[in-house]
């Protein structure tokens, strides 16, 4: 049963105009999100396979933080370049790209991409997947039939969200 799992970047810094869109770091709220929603994921037991992030600094800095705060080897994250601001179609790519041995996945990356994806696989389900958001989702298709996969949602979360709500589990 393959997981997958997307994972809006943390809150990045605007601050230094100097720096490329690539470049941009986290600023104090997404350093401090990340760490929370890497807890609050773990309480999840949903742990992931393999992580691949897009290349942006923020993005990255997100996923290390997260891989830290659920026990994944942080020099195992992958970079791929398609998970910054290629489209959903080139992250679909990405995904039916899996090892069948690869059980869960985890993808950090960027909005609209994640948004688009989500909602494309799962049905609608935000008009916007809010800063260090992290939903997950599962099929009983393999990687390889996404195209043609029901997808349903097995949890969805961010850092502003009630810890009062109910799990989706």
């Amino acid at each position: 049963m393959p997981i997958l799992t997307l994972v809006r970047h943390a809150k990045s810094s605007w601050k230094d105009t100097s720096l490329s869109d690539r470049d941009r770091p986290l600023n104090n709220r997404g350093k401090n999100s990340a760490p929370i929603m890497a807890e609050r994921y773990l309480s999840r037991d949903l742990l992931p396979d393999l992580i691949i992030s897009s290349p942006a600094q923020r993005a990255l800095t997100t996923a290390r933080i997260i891989a830290v705060g659920i026990g994944y080897d942080g020099d195992n994250i992958i970079q791929d370049d398609s998970l910054y601001f290629d489209g959903s179609m080139a992250m679909r790519l990405v995904i039916q790209n899996q090892q069948e041995g690869c059980e869960h996945l985890m993808l950090v990356g960027h909005n609209p991409d994640m948004t688009n994806l989500l909602n494309d696989l799962a049905g609608y389900i935000t008009g916007n997947i809010p800063t260090c958001g992290i939903a997950t989702l599962h099929t009983e298709t393999p990687w390889s039939n996404i195209e043609t996969a029901h997808w349903r949602l097995l949890d969805y979360d961010y850092p502003k969200k009630s810890q009062q709500e109910p799990k989706l589990l």
